[in-house]
């Protein structure tokens, strides 16, 4: 078990960069990631990531996907939407894939 009252662990190490991106489109944004993580000195997870944002006045839609380099192959995606109605209904919908 780690906690913080133990100090640093300097066997594990984290590393990430990250970029977001907001196009001349009304209510979208972009963002897109790479991570590497390792324990004593051994890879133990790489991703590149990305996901998107759009929350408009009736709908909305928000996904990501994330791919480890490592295993070659998709660990997670990931997609929601919601639609409201006229008459105050919302519709909504997802997608949860993850290994």
């Amino acid at each position: 078990m780690n906690r913080t009252a133990d100090g640093v662990d300097d066997a594990r190490t984290f590393y990430g960069i990250s970029a977001n991106y907001t196009p001349d489109i009304d209510n979208l944004d972009i963002g897109v990631y790479a991570i590497q993580q390792s324990v004593e000195h051994l890879p133990d997870r790489q991703a590149i990531g990305a996901e998107a944002r759009y929350f408009g006045e009736n709908k909305s839609i928000w996904g990501m996907i994330d791919y480890d380099t490592g295993f070659k192959e998709i660990g997670s995606l990931f997609l929601q939407g919601s639609w409201r109605l006229p008459s105050d209904l919302t519709l909504t919908g997802f997608v949860d894939r993850r290994h």
